[in-house]
């Protein structure tokens, strides 16, 4: 009910245009052959509440930025797919072979991870982040991914705000969306908590907090850009 299915050959096209994106951002074009970035680029990390847009800002950000957006369905496409992951983890490994100890053992040294989480899934997000210029929805990202080179964003809004949204887009009974609405965010709150430990209300985790029910998509999107730009300058004079 209200999760949206992704196709296998759609899901198999993203995935493909993933890899076309590390090829060019990487190592200078979509052939692989040219000269890796001099260091890290910046990636966005958003994190929301279920009904809050959050994915729907992932989007107008990637149409601005031209930048490619990895949600829950295609992150664990990638960590499941033997083939795709080799390709994203050979790419940093032969232009910083320490890159990803180093920043794994950032981020254990700033969170406590559970021994279940998903073996492949920090690798693979912490590559995406190593290639950088791209969006992560969800999956934790915000708790794995470098500090330094990331835009933390969380998206929220009233339970009454986001049961009106999706009643009036979707036509769903309002009971039925209020139940789905508060199931899913125990969902992921609970994922948080069981694989990090940490609460994902607390807003210090985040650099942008958007009120989705006040403040447009466009409008969260252009202040996220504005910050991008604060976060690229300060990696610049660093």
């Amino acid at each position: 009910m209200m999760s949206k299915k992704i196709s296998n050959e759609a899901m198999q096209q993203a995935v493909l245009r993933s890899r076309e994106h590390w090829n060019t951002v990487r190592l200078g074009g979509p052939d692989g052959k040219g000269q890796k970035a001099a260091k890290p680029r910046i990636t966005i990390a958003i994190s929301r509440e279920y009904g809050a847009q959050g994915s729907s800002l992932a989007r107008e950000l990637a149409k601005r930025l031209h930048w490619p957006v990895y949600d829950r369905n295609i992150l664990d496409r990638i960590s499941d797919e033997t083939e795709t992951r080799a390709a994203i983890f050979r790419r940093v490994d032969e232009c910083d072979p320490n890159w990803f100890s180093n920043a794994w053992e950032g981020v254990t040294g700033k969170v406590t991870v559970a021994e279940q989480y998903n073996e492949h899934l920090p690798r693979v997000l912490l590559s995406l982040a190593y290639h950088g210029n791209c969006i992560i929805v969800g999956r934790g990202a915000c708790f794995v991914l470098p500090r330094e080179t990331t835009l933390n964003i969380q998206c929220v809004a009233p339970l009454e705000a986001r049961v009106a949204r999706i009643v009036r887009e979707e036509g769903f009974p309002a009971d039925e969306v209020k139940r789905h609405i508060e199931e899913m965010d125990g969902a992921r709150q609970h994922w948080i908590r069981a694989h990090f430990h940490k609460d994902p209300e607390y807003s210090h985790f985040y650099d942008l907090i958007f009120n989705t029910a006040r403040l447009t998509v466009p409008a969260c999107a252009e202040m996220a850009i504005r910050a991008l730009a604060d976060v690229s300058e300060a990696l610049t004079n660093q």
